[in-house]
């Protein structure tokens, strides 16, 4: 496929690319699914326990509790369980993120947090037991199953089941404020939500032991940041904006950059020498893209 776009004038190859978007603007959106998690208590090392998980969308809820504090394994599986057509979002993702990685051994967590460590530099999963895991700090946690029932080649690794991935999207910054403060601006649920969400948050550093009140406290989080994306979303496609992730303004401005065929940055001397190397196309008629 690169050789075949390599082979097409600029006309065909914008021409493919509005294809494309009207076919995307044809489709409806996904879902938004909202994930965030509680602490309460300390281990011996004075070290917040995470005693619950939600994941809830406009028309599903999925709750994680065990009596005790959750365990790496356990959170991963419940990402891993959650909806393949919902786009998974969370607000101050780091705090659960932390929590969610706490079992990791140090080695391994270096790793994740270090993406870039491989010898080609670019972005890579870390496995651990039978998980794929990528973390971007303000961006993303994605989370894999490993195939286990391939025989591990030498010098390589398990495949990832294929469609097993899940991504929690990090949305601060799109807000670049507090929750209590972006939900106050864009107005969602009933001002006594938006009070009683900025009330308890004060409150959370005193959590205990997990109850129907703190459930409905997360509960209520939830639903207030899917209403929030919604709206979000809503404006973006007025806008004729389609972020291809949800991940902060960063993925708005990557739109309109490449609408307006301005480059995110100076093109490099390689690129400008392929670019001029470039080959027009035999024929003026479009290239069939249908293999």
């Amino acid at each position: 496929m690169q050789k075949l776009r390599q082979q097409q004038t600029p006309e065909q190859i914008e021409r493919e690319a509005e294809r494309k978007r009207n076919a995307r603007a044809r489709k409806p959106p996904r879902p938004f699914m909202a994930i965030d998690g509680e602490g309460g208590g300390t281990d011996a090392f004075g070290r917040q326990d995470y005693n619950l998980m939600m994941a809830v969308s406009a028309e599903q809820e999925f709750i994680l509790k065990t009596g005790r504090r959750l365990t790496t394994i356990e959170c991963f599986e419940f990402i891993l369980g959650l909806p393949k057509d919902a786009d998974l979002v969370a607000f101050g993702l780091g705090y659960d993120a932390t929590q969610i990685l706490r079992d990791l051994p140090f080695p391994v967590l270096r790793r994740i947090y270090d993406p870039y460590h491989n010898r080609h530099g670019g972005i890579s999963p870390e496995y651990w037991r039978d998980y794929a895991i990528q973390y971007m700090p303000g961006k993303y946690l994605r989370i894999g199953r490993v195939n286990s029932s391939v025989p591990v080649e030498k010098g390589k690794r398990r495949p990832v089941v294929k469609g097993s991935y899940r991504t929690v999207y990090e949305t601060f910054g799109f807000f670049q404020c507090s929750f209590a403060k972006a939900i106050d601006n864009w107005k969602t649920g009933t001002e006594e939500e938006r009070r009683l969400i900025a009330s308890a948050k004060e409150l959370r550093n005193t959590f205990g032991k997990v109850t129907p009140k703190i459930i409905g406290y997360c509960r209520l989080e939830c639903r207030h940041l899917v209403e929030m994306m919604t709206n979000l979303r809503q404006l973006c496609r007025d806008l004729d904006i389609r972020p291809r992730q949800w991940s902060g303004a960063g993925e708005i401005a990557a739109v309109l950059l490449s609408k307006h065929g301005i480059p995110k940055r100076p093109r490099t001397a390689t690129e400008l020498r392929m670019q001029a190397d470039r080959k027009p196309a035999v024929t003026s008629r479009p290239i069939s893209t249908s293999c």
